[in-house]
């Protein structure tokens, strides 16, 4: 506050002193500079006032005076560094150097304010293209992409991400796949993202042990993707659509093999065919997991319809399965 005190008190100065025009026009500048240092001060703080605040002494800086080189290079500074947006800037560079980098940004920013995000995507794009460092380009292909992301331009944004090889390094993979989701109607690609392999042992009509790896998708996983735009505030559209109809996927699935699992089990629980028995639980374990499996065998020896030696032989074969599945059995799960 005493900082911004002193500053008017140097103008009110000015304005009654009786200065030459050259010393007025320097002492104007040196106002000026301290107020552009004052908005950098402000800028250095993380609340959305103080940036508002130094915001309006940039407009103001650029609107009381033709400004000099070295304060367009101040202000080119903090437009780059704090995302700084100034109309007046803007007007600037459409007027004296519109097609510079500079220019561009400066456009991006304005537009971004003003909350039209695929002009400021573009504006970032060009301004990239017109930049010859490696890093600021790269920073400026990052701003255009989330700004396609907000404006909700999928093929604009995908277009860029393949286009420019060094941008891929530069997002999270989450971020990728939110864009290729968002473009992609097909739901491969969140499945794929969240597939889990599994080997598993099985035996064949010699009773030879062989090994096949078995897919499953997470759906722990595909429900923590529902969040993602909501945490980063990206449109939620279609992707949170397209990871939900994913999900009931899944769930369909596990809901269709588990009742043809059920009407096969109690079809072989009625005849008490050790041999289905045996098939039915080896299927549940492939399909849903070991503890499925074993699950089989325990509602068997429940069910009242065997006999102390058919017991026996049930409580063998689960013991079998467990000591060939103990390893890929989750600890909390292991109730056998």
């Amino acid at each position: 506050m005493q900082n911004v005190l002193l500053l008017l008190k140097m103008e009110e100065s000015i304005s009654s002193s009786e200065m030459g025009n050259i010393e007025r026009m320097l002492f104007n500048q040196l106002i000026l500079n301290l107020k552009l240092n004052r908005a950098d001060s402000l800028l250095q703080i993380a609340e959305s006032d103080t940036h508002e605040e130094a915001e309006a002494i940039i407009e103001e800086v650029l609107t009381s005076a033709p400004p000099t080189y070295r304060l367009m290079r101040n202000v080119n500074a903090q437009v780059l560094e704090h995302g700084v947006a100034s109309g007046a800037l803007e007007r600037w560079y459409k007027s004296n150097n519109a097609n510079s980098m500079e220019a561009s940004i400066a456009t991006g920013r304005y537009a971004e304010k003003g909350g039209n995000r695929l002009q400021a995507a573009r504006s970032y794009q060009t301004a990239a293209t017109r930049c010859d460092n490696f890093e600021l380009r790269q920073k400026l292909n990052k701003e255009a992409l989330i700004s396609y992301a907000h404006a909700g331009n999928w093929p604009e944004a995908i277009e860029l991400l393949e286009s420019e090889s060094g941008l891929k390094a530069n997002i999270t993979g989450r971020f990728k796949l939110y864009l290729q989701v968002n473009l992609e109607k097909a739901r491969g690609t969140i499945l794929a993202n969240v597939a889990e392999s599994t080997i598993i042992e099985k035996k064949n009509d010699e009773g030879e042990t062989y090994e096949v790896e078995q897919i499953t998708h997470s759906v722990e996983g595909l429900n923590l993707h529902l969040t993602y735009p909501s945490i980063h505030r990206l449109p939620e559209e279609p992707y949170r659509g397209r990871v939900l109809a994913a999900i009931n996927r899944v769930q369909k699935g596990r809901k269709r093999r588990g009742a043809d699992i059920e009407q096969v089990f109690q079809k072989a629980l009625n005849r008490k065919e050790f041999t289905e028995i045996f098939s039915v639980a080896n299927r549940a374990a492939d399909e849903m997991g070991p503890e499925h499996g074993l699950l089989i065998y325990e509602r068997a020896m429940n069910s009242s319809k065997f006999d102390v030696g058919g017991l026996k032989r049930l409580s063998e074969m689960q013991r079998t399965m467990y000591s060939r599945t103990e390893n890929v059995i989750p600890v909390r799960q292991r109730i056998h």
